[in-house]
């Protein structure tokens, strides 16, 4: 629906065809954009109308800050585009034409008909006549004037004094997020690693942003999308702790409330419907474990099972410190693994994503399955003991290590309920309430078992 209010007779209508001034903070799935315009205001009461803004807005966001001398008395969205019912609705009681398009012949009957009721099918007087609906398309001699061409803001004010202002208006829209991309480059040894972070950006409104100051907030909010006065914003910015480890790059890391802020440097510009990619840092030549990982499944411990035969994940891992690793906020994205061969040249050995990870968290990627390193579980034997309701089991658990070297295997065995390993051939580790963890190391093209 369309909305229209009158003005006083002493209101002027200020328009603004676009701002002066915009910062977009972009989120992961939002954005908060920031607008400044210098208009010229008369003294008394105005209404001002801002166009340009994004086509994605949400109205319920809108905080219009007023400045000494300038009291808001109303604001309101008026939307694009127009509908078929707004059209119909504003033309009862108006003629029309109805243009009816004949197949196959260069004739179009036209008539001169009144909207008698926008109903399903509409009502027409013609010729004196009503028809409950008709054949041809309706024609509208105009587009009203009262109707938005675009997206539009409205604000009823009354100003002190006549001047120039510089006014600020902030509001959330949808249809603008970023996100991380990483891509890790390992050594044909798999010990050391560079990695690059990319912030995605994606623009998938109608809206074109020019020449705008861009920051990037990694961390989740909360479902609902209440935001801080802007003025609130500023201040929480002075504290902030800034991040001078990103070298000459072109972003700069603040510390901000529970996130963190990435400041893109200078003004850029997104376009209606595009990605983009902005380098947030790079680390080069840091170590890297490769590890393999042979994780077994709790309900095994309830049933019998026969031999089962899997190959390995297979994960990279290093520690997010500076001296063995970025050292530095990591935000949630996906993580692209290659790995170099024997003549230099980059392959693809994984794909993968990662949560928010803060400095000194240790970053586990899987990567995929090995190939080479395959796993074995036979059950030795099974026993119930109804009365007491307690399991008694025995495994078998090898590893094959077709490969020319030597690896090391995680053993992950998850159990539910109270349990105890009575007997074992390997020591482990209870690592919490449900796991019990053995550490396997293989030869090359070899095997190696564990019982317990």
């Amino acid at each position: 629906m369309l909305s229209f209010c009158s003005l006083g007779v002493s209101a002027r209508i200020i328009e603004s065809a676009q701002a002066d001034l915009t910062h977009l903070t972009i989120y992961s799935d939002r954005a908060l954009i920031s607008e400044e315009r210098l208009l010229e205001l008369p003294e008394g009461e105005a209404e001002l109308v801002f166009k340009g803004i994004a086509s994605e807005i949400r109205p319920e966001t809108l905080l219009f800050q007023d400045s000494s001398g300038l009291t808001l008395l109303s604001q309101r969205y008026n939307g694009y585009p127009f509908t078929n019912a707004d059209l119909m609705n504003y033309f009862t009681g108006k003629e029309v034409k109805l243009v009816r398009y004949l197949e196959n012949s260069k004739k179009t009957p036209t008539e001169t008909a009144r909207i008698i009721a926008p109903s399903h099918p509409p009502l027409f007087e013609i010729g004196g006549e009503l028809h409950l609906g008709h054949p041809g398309t309706i024609v509208f001699p105009e587009i009203p004037a009262e109707f938005p061409r675009e997206p539009a803001l409205h604000f009823r004010i009354i100003s002190d004094d006549f001047g120039e202002r510089d006014l600020a208006v902030t509001y959330i829209t949808g249809g603008v997020s970023w996100s991380a991309d990483y891509s890790i480059l390992l050594s044909s040894s798999e010990k050391k690693a560079s990695i690059k972070s990319y912030a995605s950006l994606h623009n998938s409104t109608l809206t074109e942003f020019s020449d705008v100051t861009m920051s990037l907030v990694a961390g989740d909010l909360a479902s609902d999308y209440e935001v801080m006065p802007m003025m609130m914003v500023a201040e929480t910015l002075k504290a902030s702790r800034v991040d001078t480890g990103f070298g000459d790059r072109q972003v700069t890391r603040e510390e901000f409330s529970d996130y963190h802020i990435y400041k893109l440097a200078g003004k850029r510009s997104l376009r209606g419907g595009e990605r983009r990619q902005e380098l947030i840092f790079e680390e080069k030549n840091f170590p890297v474990t490769r590890e393999y990982v042979f994780e077994g499944n709790p309900q095994h411990f309830f049933y019998r099972f026969s031999l089962e035969e899997f190959p390995l994940a297979s994960f990279i891992s290093f520690k997010n410190i500076d001296e063995e690793g970025p050292g530095l906020p990591l935000p949630a994205g996906q993580v692209r693994v290659y790995t170099l061969d024997s003549s230099g040249l980059p392959r693809l050995s994984g794909t993968s994503s990662i949560g928010h990870t803060p400095v000194g968290e240790q970053v586990q990627i899987r990567t995929g399955d090995s190939f080479d390193i395959t796993g074995e579980r036979r059950q030795l034997s099974y026993k119930l003991f109804e009365d007491e309701r307690i399991y008694e089991t025995s495994w078998k658990i090898t590893v094959n290590n077709a490969r020319e070297e030597e690896v090391r295997v995680k053993v992950v065995e998850p159990m539910r309920g109270s349990w105890e390993i009575i007997e074992f051939s390997e020591p482990f580790e209870k690592e919490d309430a449900f796991r019990a963890v053995f550490y396997l190391t293989v030869p090359p093209a070899s095997s190696k078992s564990l019982t317990y």
